[in-house]
């Protein structure tokens, strides 16, 4: 009796189960919702440039509010995804606006990024997928620390797609950069530092910029700065000065290795390929610290025959080397063991480094020493490679014991200073030697002379031509500096103007970027 009374009641819930099921059969009203159509123009791909404005205006039609009269009734976000593995990897936001209008400040590549508009009456949020493609048009060119004013300034001649160059000036203003840069300008530098691995600053290209106050490195796409960017984050020695900063950095012989000297006269090191980071300085010789000239002679591009690096001992006047990556420290450059290969003492030269840089033509060094006695100028000349003495000589010319800025042409090895706004060439291959005046800038003084060493010569063959930085203190102070490219021209007869910049402040150091 109990068995059919449970069979019952099982088959009671079963009917009305079933009951209630057929009964829930079309008891829904289903509404069209207010949808976004998208134009045309975000189907394909978007390109925008680094440092210019990017500006999108969507027309976008609703299904049931036609244009979008009501604006209040949506919020939009502009969006592009850092692909997994990249720095700061994800979705990042560009705009909450229904129009995007920025000044592109993302690194170079191509994005996969979305347009997201929110109907805020009925929650829904439609999306739009498109391709944004950041090209740079202003990472390539000449970097110029100009002084405006006896401050710093990054200033820049961008190249254009059409070769052509733009002058930007107040680089870190124009990008937003947080680098505030104090004090005088000292120098600007850029190479390829490679892949940090371990201590260091995470960026892959050193873009330097030094004042008599700091130096630090920017992010070489976008410009920006954050305080981790200062170059005493580079170096492995927890006793440098709050106000460490330094007067010559030079990539060597092609490499992602370098050398910096500081403004106390230190030489740091790196050489990431084979695990060396900068650390203690090289400049010591039994247990004491002696003060080097702030010249690096060293190859920047790659060349055979493993030139050494050298550098200049202002206390003892004598020339120290550096051999390889290995080497902890500088060795002193040792003197000629034969009498009639001895022009000069290595050791002693007794007298005062003006400048010296590696010299492309034979592989040597070029320095010029002034004797503090007689004021007399003598240019020394050596091999890079294994440092045979090639030349000692008086430079007989016009006020060289006054020369404010120096430059050696890499192909004909002439030698060219300044006086003032009095530019002069100096010719040690004619018997007697032969100077003479090529250029007269009048009440315009030169800043900086020199040839630029390029990577690729292939690609850049202007490593030839030397580049004639002047300033005009009548004119506008930011306005007043100007750039002139010469041809060397064959029998040391003179110069010929090839390019002219002008629009920026007085150049205190100038570097191509290559690209």
């Amino acid at each position: 009796m109990l068995k059919k009374y449970i069979y019952a009641c099982l088959l009671m819930a079963l009917t009305l189960l079933n009951y209630s099921c057929k009964k829930d059969i079309g008891n829904y009203d289903y509404h069209a919702i207010n949808e976004v159509v998208f134009p045309t123009e975000l189907n394909g791909k978007i390109t925008g440039f680094v440092l210019t404005n990017l500006t999108i205006s969507p027309k976008l039609t609703f299904t049931q509010d036609g244009a979008g009269t009501d604006q209040n009734r949506y919020t939009y976000e502009w969006a592009y995804i850092i692909p997994t593995g990249q720095t700061n990897a994800g979705l990042r936001t560009l705009a909450t606006t229904k129009d995007l209008n920025i000044l592109v400040n993302i690194a170079p590549g191509t994005y996969t990024s979305l347009y997201k508009v929110t109907d805020n009456i009925t929650g829904v949020q439609f999306v739009k997928k498109f391709s944004l493609e950041i090209r740079n048009v202003y990472n390539e060119g000449w970097l110029l620390m100009t002084d405006v004013n006896g401050k710093a300034q990054f200033d820049m001649l961008s190249k254009q797609v059409d070769g052509q160059f733009v002058t930007i000036n107040d680089l870190l203003t124009q990008t937003k950069s947080d680098l505030q840069l104090k004090g005088k300008p000292r120098l600007v530098y850029s190479y390829n530092t490679g892949k940090l691995n371990g201590y260091g600053i995470n960026l892959s290209y050193g873009l330097y910029l030094g004042t008599d106050q700091s130096i630090d490195r920017i992010d070489p796409e976008t410009f920006a700065w954050q305080a981790n960017y200062n170059v005493k984050r580079e170096i492995l020695n927890p006793d440098l000065p709050q106000d460490f900063h330094i007067d010559a950095l030079k990539q060597a012989r092609g490499d992602n290795q370098a050398y910096m000297i500081s403004s106390s006269g230190d030489v740091y090191f790196t050489a990431p390929s084979q695990q060396v980071k900068y650390s203690q300085p090289l400049n010591y010789n039994n247990g004491q610290v002696y003060r080097v000239a702030p010249f690096i002679a060293v190859n920047e591009a790659f060349v055979t025959g493993n030139p050494q690096a050298y550098f200049y001992d202002v206390e003892h006047r004598r020339f120290y080397k550096h051999l390889s990556a290995f080497d902890s420290k500088l060795i002193a450059v040792p003197d000629p063991t034969r009498s009639t290969a001895q022009l000069f003492l290595f050791s002693n030269t007794g007298n005062d480094l003006m400048y010296m840089n590696f010299v492309s033509k034979a592989t040597e060094v070029y320095a010029m020493l002034k004797d503090p006695a007689t004021a007399k100028v003598y240019l020394a000349r050596f091999s890079a490679i294994d440092a045979t003495q090639t030349d000692y000589r008086e430079m007989v010319s016009t006020d060289v014991d006054k020369a404010e800025n120096f430059a050696v042409s890499p192909d004909q090895g002439y030698i060219y200073y300044n006086v003032g706004g009095k530019l002069y060439q100096y010719d040690y291959t004619t018997t007697p030697t032969t100077s003479k005046l090529v250029k007269d800038y009048g009440a315009a003084k030169i800043s900086l002379l020199k040839f630029q060493s390029y990577q690729s010569a292939v690609k850049y063959p202007d490593g030839g031509k030397l580049m004639v930085c002047s300033y005009d203190p009548s004119l506008p102070e930011g306005q007043n500096g100007k750039i002139e490219q010469y041809n060397i021209l064959l029998g040391a007869t003179g110069i010929s103007l090839d390019k002219t910049y002008t629009g920026f402040g007085k150049v205190v150091s100038l570097h191509y970027r290559e690209r």
